[in-house]
């Protein structure tokens, strides 16, 4: 009977040590079942915003490369101007005699253009409920007065006229260099719009960059 009692009281010991590691077990896994659902909301607000981040990084990316696309088309444009400039130029030069006295004075005059003005404010209640209509070709032709400060090429109307009288109508070819006057001058007008263009477009690019 007492060889009975040992060996119960040792399987007692075992069983409350058993028992107590147990308990110990599941404490310590319940601690850490509570620690990873204090996590679970976490990472699914760094996986919402790690998604954002793909998201914005990828049109980044996109918009970037349509920058560079639209950059690529600006300078193919800017070559195309500038040949045409060289085809005027050179379509003057074969058309008028380099001999003739007055041929410096006729090239610097099929370089020139007239400055631009703005409407009056007279002008601009002339023109009634077209106002509204004109108001983006106003500010067009506001950005190229400015543009035209600083271009020596630039005379007013008047200095034109007087450089004009100087040359023989039939003998200078007067309308053809004016003609072609006033194509090149277009073309340059495209090209300080490209020009623009491609400012606005590297300054979005490089703000794209900073994003990256």
């Amino acid at each position: 009977y007492d060889d009975e009692i040992s060996s119960l009281q040792k399987l007692k010991l075992v069983l409350e040590s058993d028992l107590k590691n147990a308990e110990m077990k599941l404490i310590r896994y319940y601690n850490e079942l509570q620690m990873l659902k204090s996590l679970e909301t976490r990472d699914i607000s760094l996986n919402e915003k790690l998604k954002k981040c793909k998201q914005e990084y990828a049109s980044v990316r996109h918009d970037m490369e349509e920058i560079a696309a639209k950059l690529k088309a600006k300078e193919e444009d800017t070559q195309k101007h500038e040949e045409e400039i060289k085809n005027i130029e050179n379509e003057f030069v074969e058309q008028i005699p380099s001999d003739i006295p007055e041929y410096k004075e006729l090239e610097e005059f099929f370089k020139k253009r007239v400055k631009k003005h703005k409407k009056t404010d007279k002008d601009a209640d002339d023109m009634g409920d077209e106002d509204e209509e004109e108001e983006a070709q106003d500010d067009e032709e506001e950005e190229e007065e400015e543009d035209e400060e600083d271009d020596e090429d630039v005379i007013e109307e008047e200095e034109y006229n007087q450089m004009l009288m100087k040359f023989n109508q039939e003998e200078h070819k007067i309308d053809l260099v004016e003609k072609l006057m006033n194509r090149r001058n277009t073309e340059k007008d495209k090209l300080k719009k490209i020009n623009k263009e491609v400012e606005k477009l590297n300054g979005d690019h490089k703000e794209k960059q900073n994003l990256e």
